[in-house]
């Protein structure tokens, strides 16, 4: 057979026999690689994934990622094999080759949650904000526009199709469906990059929406934010809001709090105060990582007397700063 190859490298059985040959001699390495080898000349998918798994199961994760990109390469539509280049990528570490496979499962399973939750965590290690605010915002639009009452199917299988089995083996998240955590990832973004009166929309709408509210959108004309004020809490009213009464909606603390970051960056000291001291008031060691971040903000914004009581209590409580740094 390597005379055969030597005479003619492009016999297909020759790789073939020999790869069977050293696996009768128990010997797995040059078993694989004639059996790679001979892949080449055949341009089968399935046979490449086949290579992968057993260079996989060898511990040669280079070797099969490299299969698998090839079985990719010649079935790029077939999500089963997008999915097995997502974990095999991610083995190797090459967070490109996992972006672009879960940007490639996207487009089979459009808005998925459960893909957005995994490819979010790429994008932010690859500081890629404005295609994670882009993704989460066409998702956005997506289930308000197919659930205009705010009532999400239980599952992510249910939204968009069976979800591939080897993105479920990974571990789903808690949340399969577009609830508030996707709201917050999205508010988020927006804050990062800069656009905060979109989070500010995104978190008034979105609680709205899930709320089953969607229909009065006559708040988003209110310039502050009265809709979701505490019960019992009295508002003086300024220019351009008379004509709002206030709502006294419940709003999320994790959602209070990026109205406030948003508002305080703005330089809305007001209402970004108003905000923060709610959030301010919760328990400083479950949500100390909010309570950093108002802190933070306040000191980017010159405002240090607001800063500075927020840093001296976190850094006085020893099992807060088992958690943050202060």
């Amino acid at each position: 057979m390597t005379e055969v190859i030597r005479i003619e490298p492009r016999v297909v059985s020759a790789y073939n026999v020999l790869s069977m040959c050293y696996k009768e001699l128990k010997d797995e390495t040059k078993h694989l690689l004639f059996a790679i080898l001979g892949a080449h000349l055949r341009q089968d998918p399935d046979v490449w994934r086949e290579l992968a798994q057993q260079s996989r199961d060898l511990g040669h994760s280079q070797q099969a990622f490299y299969c698998i990109g090839k079985a990719m390469n010649l079935d790029p539509t077939n999500p089963e094999i997008i999915s097995e280049r997502v974990a095999m990528a991610k083995e190797v570490g090459n967070l490109p080759a996992v972006r672009n496979a879960y940007l490639a499962l996207l487009k089979h399973f459009p808005h998925d949650v459960v893909i957005l939750t995994r490819l979010r965590d790429v994008l932010i290690e690859q500081g890629d904000f404005k295609l994670c605010s882009e993704l989460y915002q066409a998702a956005f639009d997506h289930y308000m526009t197919q659930f205009p009452d705010g009532k999400i199917a239980a599952t992510a299988g249910e939204l968009s199709g069976s979800i591939d089995p080897a993105l479920a083996a990974e571990g789903n998240p808690t949340n399969a469906t577009f609830g508030l955590m996707e709201l917050l990832v999205l508010a988020d973004t927006y804050n990062r990059l800069g656009p905060h009166e979109k989070a500010i929309k995104t978190i008034r709408a979105g609680s709205r929406w899930l709320q089953g509210r969607s229909d009065q959108k006559y708040w988003d004309s209110c310039p502050d934010d009265r809709e979701f004020d505490p019960p019992d809490f009295k508002r003086m009213d300024e220019p351009g809001s008379r004509q709002f009464e206030q709502g006294f909606f419940p709003l999320d603390v994790n959602a209070r709090h990026r109205l406030a970051i948003a508002r305080l960056r703005l330089g809305d000291a007001s209402e970004g105060r108003f905000h923060a001291n709610i959030v301010l008031a919760e328990d400083e060691i479950e949500f100390c990582h909010l309570f950093k971040e108002i802190a933070d903000t306040y000191f980017e914004q010159g405002m240090f007397s607001d800063a500075r009581p927020i840093y001296e209590s976190l850094g006085a409580d020893a099992s807060v700063r088992i958690f943050i740094r202060v």
